[in-house]
């Protein structure tokens, strides 16, 4: 795309929508399943979205296939502080 990261565009886009939707859906989503059900069956409802959405993050690649290093951004990278 246009962005000087690759397809980092796309990846914040979905994210953008997901946490609009997510705001809109999981306060009225929660509050039927409390009316309903009670409090706890909407906690119970809500760690098991949260566990699917770790296990999906969990299995994310990046745009190349590889998977995401640890310990933040990669050399090369704005924002890397360069050491040396």
């Amino acid at each position: 795309g246009d962005s000087p990261f690759g397809r980092s565009g796309r990846g914040v886009g979905i994210y953008w929508i997901a946490s609009d939707v997510a705001a809109i859906a999981g306060p009225l989503v929660s509050g039927l399943v409390a009316e309903r059900a009670g409090f706890g069956a909407a906690y119970a409802v809500a760690v098991v979205i949260v566990l699917l959405a770790l296990s999906v993050v969990s299995r994310a690649r990046r745009a190349d296939g590889s998977r995401r290093r640890r310990g933040g951004l990669e050399p090369g990278t704005p924002g890397h502080p360069e050491l040396g």
